[in-house]
């Protein structure tokens, strides 16, 4: 098992950082949508339905970098009041040959209708525009990555430490088998006890033999070299 909870605490590190990574890349992906509120021409005037809140604006053109924007306004259509904002920081794409940058951050005070006008610089063919979107919420996107790579680590150190609880033990000392009391076999037999040594008398020597083969002492073949030894004495 520790070897599988190794192997787990490794996969669980890798996949909090490609998981990190994955949410990095799809909310920059789903996160940048410059025209979600709509796209006004410039020069021109428009109408954009934006929700209250953060807005972010978007000047465009299908040109090397857009800097045609002379000026824009705001209002809204139902007060006719313009909408505050402040600078959105310059963020720069490209999407489909369109080149774009982040121009201001709206602060909408109501969802609703709004009046939009846009004056360029100098007349131009790269159908210039003003779009409005949602802008890239890197805090929360950064949040999201942060929380996947924490919760691979955690995991990671939990089934390390799981792996460290079900170590494997060392193996015990092979115990022997119990005494069985089934006859042994031709080689497990101790070997047979040495001859007495010869007395005066045969027939002792003969009533000792056969004590000895009756108890099993002694192999047949055994008693029998022996009793002719006696035999010859006699």
């Amino acid at each position: 098992m520790r070897p599988a909870l190794i192997t787990l605490s490794i996969l669980s590190a890798i996949g909090g950082v490609v998981v990190a990574g994955v949410f990095f890349v799809f909310g920059l992906i789903q996160g940048f949508d410059n025209d979600k509120y709509g796209k006004v021409p410039v020069p021109g005037e428009g109408r954009v339905m934006l929700p209250k809140g953060d807005v972010t604006v978007f000047y465009e053109e299908r040109v090397g970098y857009p800097d045609g924007l002379r000026s824009y306004t705001v209002r809204s259509a139902r007060t006719r009041q313009p909408v505050p904002s402040t600078p959105a920081g310059g963020t720069s794409y490209e999407i489909n040959n369109v080149n774009g940058v982040s121009v201001d951050k709206l602060m909408v005070p109501e969802e609703g209708e709004y009046l939009v006008t846009g004056r360029a610089q100098r007349n131009t063919f790269g159908q210039p525009a003003l779009t409005f979107g949602p802008g890239i919420k890197f805090g929360a996107i950064v949040v999201r990555a942060g929380l996947a790579v924490g919760i691979g680590l955690v995991l990671c150190v939990l089934f390390a430490l799981l792996a460290r609880v079900f170590r494997r033990k060392p193996t015990p000392a092979s115990v022997p088998p119990p005494h069985s009391s089934a006859p042994m076999a031709a080689w497990q037999m101790p070997p047979p006890p040495p001859p007495p040594p010869a007395s005066a008398d045969p027939q002792a020597d003969l009533q000792r033999l056969e004590e000895d083969r009756r108890m099993g002492r002694i192999a047949e073949a055994e008693y029998q070299s022996r009793r002719q030894q006696i035999l010859n004495r006699i």
